[in-house]
């Protein structure tokens, strides 16, 4: 029969074994230290290495091009290249509304089956057709519902 307690060698109380992380490789399968205990040593870790920590993600993302590009490459097989040769073929406006991007970079839209991108488009059209679930019978729906309206 498992242990409903179990007494923390940080902090020395006893507390139920929810208050444990899991882990694999200790006998019991519980972490040594409580959740409470465990979370303040990271953040106490994290603040007195701060600067590092700053520097180390400072550094990545001038390398990265503040990361926008690492992550379009990452998720979807763009690069920076690409990605400008469709905004010019689009003339650098979304392909839904034609609204000109302000600060921000147009979404790559995908089919979420095939992975094919379909175009850039803004933050609101990219959710719309999101929230739509990307079905065509239900925009037929909404355009039939808002010329009705």
């Amino acid at each position: 029969m498992e242990p409903s307690c179990k007494t923390c060698t940080k902090c020395g109380v006893s507390q139920s074994v929810g208050q444990f992380a899991h882990r694999r490789g200790a006998k019991d399968g519980l972490a040594s230290w409580c959740r409470t205990c465990s979370k303040k040593n990271s953040r106490d870790h994290y603040l007195r290495n701060r600067e590092k920590y700053l520097g180390r993600h400072r550094e990545w993302h001038r390398a990265n091009d503040g990361g926008h590009w690492a992550q379009t490459k990452t998720l979807y097989s763009v690069t920076k290249e690409q990605y400008q040769l469709l905004l010019r073929t689009q003339n650098g406006v979304c392909a839904i509304c034609r609204c000109v991007p302000g600060k921000r970079h147009l979404h790559i839209d995908h089919c979420h089956e095939s992975g094919k991108i379909r175009g850039l488009l803004c933050g609101n059209c990219n959710r719309g057709i999101g929230y739509l679930r990307d079905d065509v019978g239900i925009l037929r729906l909404a355009l039939v519902y808002l010329e009705n309206a």
